[in-house]
């Protein structure tokens, strides 16, 4: 709850900062900064939230069956799978991962390496909006944009 209060603040300063000053040319600089910060905040938080158990609990075991089944059998030998093949390649990656480094499924490191390509997706999330509306609007602007997708709460919670 503190940790989403803190993105939501931060999400806010930007937008207010962003929508004040004049477009200054170096709003890449900024943006980068953001899209840094927004990736630090969520490593420095991850243990924070575990997620929804349910899901951690499947992603775990999908993991560990496309590793272990291979992907060419994940579907038939795995059980209940509602998952599409393209997260499940990146969940064979976990599993992979999990393997080679001998980590337990039930550990905080197993748990980060299971949300880091959805930390990942959110950065590049928060930089295609940006490179997207700078097409459209001008830069502070869509540093702004940036920064309201990279802190939002929900965006956080979810990944």
């Amino acid at each position: 709850m503190v940790f989403g209060a803190m993105a939501a603040v931060v999400s806010i300063a930007a937008l207010v900062y962003f929508l004040k000053t004049e477009d200054s040319g170096k709003t890449g600089v900024y943006a980068g900064i953001i899209l840094a910060a927004a990736f630090v905040f969520r490593i420095a938080t991850f243990w924070v939230i575990k997620g929804y158990e349910t899901d951690i609990m499947c992603f775990t075991g999908w993991s560990e069956s496309a590793y272990k089944l291979g992907l060419s059998e994940f579907y038939s030998g795995s059980g209940f799978v509602d998952y599409p093949p393209g997260y499940i390649y990146v969940l064979y990656i976990t599993g992979f991962l999990a393997d080679v480094f001998n980590i337990d499924a039930s550990s905080v490191l197993y748990n980060f390496i299971l949300k880091l390509p959805s930390m990942i997706a959110d950065v590049l999330t928060a930089a295609v909006i940006y490179k997207f509306a700078k097409t459209k609007i001008s830069g502070n602007k869509a540093a702004a944009l940036c920064a309201m997708y990279a802190f939002n709460p929900l965006v956080y919670l979810t990944s």
